[in-house]
């Protein structure tokens, strides 16, 4: 990736975000019928923003902690061996509620288009051997909770339409046909509970007004009860008054007991009828505004005025489990962090038992440990939500915890959560647990997948993540990579980092490709500055970040380093500017020129806005200069060269006089080409990040709509002679970072941010059939004669870089030194394609 644009969402809180998420699933779900995207790919659970290959290796860089198996954000998990089964359908959203549907299968409910192979709207049917029934009422907005009641199945969330009949935020359907009834209770806000007996339903939420606009209208403060034969509210009343302004609901839960005679409520709770409730309290379903006595006062902090959150409670026998957002039970000093147990009679007593949910996550101000999800066996009770800590032991996300002493069991399977997407709350929201079998969904990408920080090595042939893990550190957050190059026994990375497997390295770091160990490169140089830049060729690695030396020569934001010798070459652009970004962010090589593209102004002093070649001996600059000192904003994140022709893709709309959006193509001489495929409509700023170029095919990576007209959704393949798009037209939510195209199994591998493909889910990383692209033979033969003495020669266009000459010519005289000449003759021991070579021969040979 050339350059990563990232949004933050500090102010939005969780449940908006999934709508907007949800509204843009919706809009695009009947655009393109499906393509070959690779289901059994791995995710990642954050972005990607660069890539490299390396034969069968794949690395992989960005902004995440996990990689893994693409399960979607259901999964069904053996409770034993913590796997989850593979036949499962994917959901290609999030999945908020889950109950039983008394025969085996599950009603789940959420935000999502498409659960499986069928498309449903944020509610679906599973049947018990996993398949989606035809029961289809459908939504036009998220599902948060679902009852079931006889024959009639409860929903609440934030939506307008259920089945196509107008219903505010509640709606009930028929459990067999999904047609929606006459139950029409009508709130004015969100609900996020509903407890359901054979005559009353009560539902809890956020909203002050109940059957709206009818003549039962009503006020009622975020709890409410509903008669079941017309959704007419009762005369029953219990205000619930909320602690946290900034939350989308006061109550989140509802629990019927004591045979209906006891209402439990929890969520974001400060008061129930003007009686001081904290995160939960007990009503009697009986009389209004009776409140009972027992109280655990849930407490967010060691203050006794700052209510905790409940997200979950179980009664099991005489215990109260309860999971949320909190650090203290019933006083001050008892400390009980996410989860905690309490007697059910009279006023509570808090149980010893203290399992002690946590999480040393890396960006404290992004994540908060909560639990969300509670579900209690004889023996064990199991925990979701989104953590990674529990009693001092690594879990992610989900645990089983003995009942007895509040230990974690060997239960463990690694449940991803979204990395940084910019709003709290996302993990595992709700489980089932039946049989040897437990339900998780949730907002997560995958399951059973492993820890590595910011990069990890994907092995293309088994579909596995390699052990390699150089353990990239960051004592403020995170680490993140946006660089990575090889050369033989080494990797080459770049980003926001400060340690590798615990040595101190800053922004820049070069590892074992075999063991993932640090390796001495460049030992004098101390970067500070990201780097824009990393890129071998022709055993030379090019790099680009705002410095000002390396090693121990003077370099202005660009240097050259023989990889040989390992030592800065006199290659010296001296990149220059006015504006405080001179980085060169793109770069490519035609026999002895190098073109560059980024953000300065001068090269060697000489004005080369934006756009510039150079001679690959000393860097001096070319007459080569598109832009003819006028940029026009112009940013060049990407440069190609194909055919006599060099490609250039950013975030522009003119290149020199010639207008151009996001992709042009530029001849030898400077001239910006007749090729124009026009590239228009990004969320925010259009932009192409990315190229590669398979045969007479461009394919492009970005953040747009449009491609010559045609709508392309951030990912496009583009023809090289007439600038239109092909036929191949994957649909991704989210942008595209980089491109790898492999044409020997006709697959593109695409890295980003986006969450879906073509409305399947791909979390960050996906690979994507194209079978157009034209085959490489595995092997082919060129039959090559060389005679006795000097020869020109070179390799096959196709066959790997960097060839010892011995592998090619073992027949050379071992005496003389195999040259190339550019600027003058240089001795070299390794080989490239397309360039040539001057070889003395011992007697002539065919080869």
């Amino acid at each position: 990736m050339k350059k990563c644009i990232r949004i933050s969402f500090e102010s939005i809180q969780f449940t908006a975000f999934r709508y907007w998420i949800f509204a843009v699933l919706f809009i695009l779900q009947s655009y393109s019928l499906a393509q070959p995207l690779d289901q059994d790919f791995l995710v990642t659970n954050g972005e990607v923003q660069a890539m490299a290959r390396d034969g069968n290796i794949l690395y992989i860089g960005g902004m995440f902690d996990y990689v893994g198996p693409n399960t979607g954000s259901a999964v069904l998990i053996d409770v034993n061996s913590g796997n989850y089964y593979t036949n499962f359908p994917k959901v290609n959203g999030y999945v908020y509620t889950a109950i039983s549907d008394n025969n085996g299968g599950w009603y789940i409910g959420g935000s999502f288009t498409k659960v499986g192979n069928s498309f449903r709207n944020n509610i679906a049917h599973l049947l018990p051997d996993g398949t989606v029934s035809n029961w289809n009422p459908g939504t036009n907005g998220t599902v948060n909770t679902i009852a079931l009641s006889g024959s009639t199945v409860y929903l609440g969330g934030i939506f307008t339409q259920v089945g196509g009949v107008e219903r505010m935020s509640a709606a009930a359907v028929d459990a067999n046909t999904g047609i929606t009834t006459i139950w029409n209770p009508k709130p004015d806000g969100s609900i996020f509970a509903i407890a359901a007996t054979p005559s009353v339903v009560y539902l809890g939420g956020k909203f002050q007004v109940v059957n709206k606009d009818l003549p039962t209208q009503a006020s009622r403060s975020n709890l409410a009860a509903f008669n079941v034969s017309d959704g007419m509210v009762t005369s029953w009343t219990c205000d619930v008054n909320g602690f946290s302004l900034t939350l989308p609901f006061v109550v989140y839960g509802l629990m019927l007991q004591d045979n209906d005679s006891s209402l439990y409520i929890w969520g974001n709770i400060e008061s129930v009828f003007g009686n001081t409730r904290r995160g939960i309290a007990r009503v009697n379903t009986y009389l209004s505004n009776s409140i009972q006595s027992w109280n655990p006062n849930v407490l967010a902090t060691s203050s006794s005025s700052i209510a905790g959150i409940v997200y979950s409670v179980v009664v099991s026998g005489d215990t109260v489990f309860i999971g949320g957002n909190f650090t203290r039970v019933r006083t001050t000093t008892t400390i009980r962090n996410r989860i905690a147990a309490v007697t059910k009679g009279g006023t509570p007593t808090v149980l010893a038992w203290n399992p002690n949910i946590s999480a040393d996550w890396y960006d404290s101000n992004w994540y908060k440990p909560e639990v969300y999800s509670l579900r209690v066996s004889s023996s064990l009770v199991y925990a979701g939500g989104i953590f990674n800590l529990v009693g001092g032991n690594r879990r992610h996300n989900l645990v089983a915890i003995n009942r007895t002493d509040g230990l974690v069991s060997n239960f463990d399977p690694h449940i991803a959560n979204h990395n940084r997407l910019g709003f709290s709350g996302n993990g595992v929201f709700t489980l089932l647990l039946e049989d040897n079998k437990i339900f998780a969904g949730g907002e997560f990408p995958s399951v059973n997948g492993v820890t590595r920080k910011a990069i990890a090595a994907i092995d293309l042939q088994t579909n596995t993540v390699t052990d390699w893990d150089p353990k990239l550190g960051h004592e403020l957050g995170l680490p993140s990579v946006q660089q990575i190059a090889h050369y033989g026994e080494k990797v080459f990375i770049g980003g926001d980092i400060d340690s590798v497997s615990g040595l101190y390295r800053r922004a820049f770091v070069t590892v074992d490709k075999n063991t993932a160990q640090p390796i001495s490169f460049l030992p004098t140089s101390t970067f500070n500055t990201l780097f824009t830049l990393l890129k071998v060729h022709n055993n030379k690695l090019y790099i680009s970040a705002n410095f000002s030396t390396i090693g121990d020569s003077v370099r202005n934001r660009l240097a050259c380093v023989d990889l040989l010798t390992e030592q800065v070459t006199v290659w010296d652009p001296q990149i220059g500017g006015f504006s405080g970004y001179e980085t060169v962010d793109a770069i490519a090589f035609s026999g002895s020129t190098i073109y560059l593209g980024g953000g300065f102004e001068t090269v060697k002093g000489i004005i080369r806005s934006r756009l510039a070649a150079v001679d690959d001996v000393f860097g001096n600059p070319t007459s080569w200069a598109p832009n003819n000192g006028n940029a026009q904003g112009l940013a060049a994140y990407d440069l190609e060269v194909n055919d006599s022709k060099v490609y250039l893709a950013g975030g522009f709309s003119q290149v020199g006089s010639t207008l151009r959006n996001c992709l042009a193509a530029i001849d030898f001489d400077g001239n910006v080409l007749p090729w124009n495929p026009n590239v228009i409509g990004g969320i925010s700023i259009t932009r192409v990040y990315d190229i590669d170029i398979a045969g007479s095919t461009l394919y492009a990576g970005g953040d747009f709509t449009y491609v010559n007209g045609l709508l392309r959704r951030n990912i496009a393949a583009i023809d090289l002679n007439s600038g239109v798009p092909t036929n191949w037209c994957p649909k991704t939510i989210g942008s595209i970072n980089s491109i790898i195209v492999n044409q020997s199994d006709k697959y593109v591998y695409l890295g980003g941010s986006f969450q879906t493909i073509d409305d399947d889910p791909a979390n960050c990383l996906a690979s994507y059939k194209d079978p157009s692209i034209i085959t490489l033979p595995s092997t082919f033969q060129l039959t090559v004669s060389v005679n006795n003495g000097w020869n020109m020669v070179s390799v096959p266009g196709e066959h790997p870089v960097n060839q010892n000459v011995l592998t090619w010519w073992p027949g050379k005289d071992p005496a003389a030194n195999v040259f190339k000449y550019q600027g003058g003759y240089q001795a070299v021991t390794s080989v490239q394609p397309g360039i040539g070579y001057w070889m003395k021969h011992l007697g002539a040979n065919t080869y």
